[in-house]
């Protein structure tokens, strides 16, 4: 292998391994969001259950 090809497989690792963590990155970003939007929806349910206790007591 001469120094051009060595040069293309090290650009090409350097391409697939920012790709991949652009990829990594988006997904936990999604991850994130989803589990946000669940601990958001829980705490409406359980302010709107207090909420109902106390009209109820």
């Amino acid at each position: 292998m001469d120094r051009w090809d060595l040069l293309i497989i090290g650009v090409a690792g350097y391409i697939a391994v920012m790709a991949l963590m652009r990829m990594m990155a988006n997904r936990r970003n999604e991850l994130v969001a989803h589990a946000r939007e669940q601990v958001a929806t829980q705490l409406k349910k359980k302010k709107k259950q207090e909420k109902s206790n106390r009209n109820a007591a």
